[in-house]
């Protein structure tokens, strides 16, 4: 596992987290695509250090956007049919690589997400809970929002958002209007604020593009000036104090995908992230390519025996 022992106060964890919009495919569809190379890595394309990568990752936030069943669960409680098809779909996959099992997933509509981790690590989670925003108009209720989990693992607080934003190139006022109330209005049972998580991941659809033409971008990506593309990513022109701040980082950019995006904020400076790889897969079943971050942070164990005394007081 990737909880390898870095010193005698902390622990490593490393974190996949992985975005996809699937352009209204049911879940059958989904099911049907080789997810596999997108969450375990392409074996016949990828080269020693994405390999490397993928090795040993302890927790998989895979979030989906605009999946398309004919039956939709509730916000959080109630799984629909093609909900449950997906989930065991992806743990069939992440069981070629290790055990692991699905800590909590959460649909909101055409919104998911699952969270799964290594069965090892179970006995030290706690506070899981999930809670999902629409801030769709009225007139297309719930086709964008987000959908939210947070756990403890060990003594270190995270939470997972996976949204969907208003599309479009003339509404980026309203697209960053949706990340602020996201932001804002994400809260649990716990009655605890979105940024008060030692870490909060936000993958999703963002639909932040860049400004200019689509033959210009390509060209400059041929040629992986990346610094020059990245001038005209209006993410980093509309971060806002109260939204995607400039708390959350982004690991540098080296592929085509303008709407998919994941990043990380942390609540205190010397918190550790380190971002190991930032990719896409090159799934051609819809026009957004899906994309995963995985990285190595330091949690704060807790004390084993603590765990174990805990354990019997409850089975007694």
């Amino acid at each position: 596992m990737a909880a390898n022992q870095q010193s005698k106060t902390t622990l490593q964890i490393r974190i996949a987290a992985c975005s996809y919009n699937v352009k209204n495919k049911s879940s059958t569809d989904v099911v049907s695509m080789p997810l596999e190379n997108w969450l375990l890595g392409d074996k016949e394309t990828i080269d020693s250090k994405k390999k490397e990568a993928y090795k040993d990752v302890d927790i998989y936030a895979v979030g989906f956007q605009e999946v398309d069943d004919p039956t939709i669960g509730s916000i959080i409680d109630d799984k629909s049919l093609g909900h449950m098809v997906l989930q065991n779909s992806i743990q069939k996959i992440l069981t070629k690589v290790g055990i692991y099992k699905c800590l909590i997933s959460v649909e909101l509509q055409k919104k998911r997400l699952y969270i799964f981790i290594k069965e090892c690590l179970f006995k030290y989670v706690a506070n899981v809970s999930a809670d999902a925003i629409d801030v769709s108009p009225r007139t297309t209720p719930s086709s964008k929002g987000a959908v939210f989990v947070r756990f403890l693992l060990h003594s270190t607080s995270f939470a997972f958002a996976c949204s969907h934003q208003t599309a479009f190139e003339n509404r980026l006022l309203e697209r960053n209007k949706n990340i602020i109330e996201i932001a804002k209005n994400l809260s649990s049972p716990y009655a605890i604020d979105l940024h008060s998580h030692d870490y909060v991941i936000w993958l999703g659809d963002l639909n932040y593009r860049l400004e200019m033409p689509k033959e210009t971008a390509e060209k400059l990506a041929v040629h992986t000036n990346w610094p020059e593309l990245l001038k005209y990513d209006r993410l980093e022109r509309s971060r806002e104090p109260d939204g995607i701040s400039q708390d959350y980082q982004e690991a540098n950019i080296t592929f085509l995908s303008q709407e998919q995006r994941v990043l990380v904020r942390k609540r205190k400076k010397n918190l550790t992230y380190n971002s190991i790889y930032y990719g896409s897969a090159k799934l051609r079943t819809s026009d957004h390519r899906p994309v995963i971050l995985i990285f190595d942070i330091d949690v704060l164990p807790l004390d084993e025996s603590k765990i174990q005394v805990a354990a019997v007081a409850t089975n007694s």
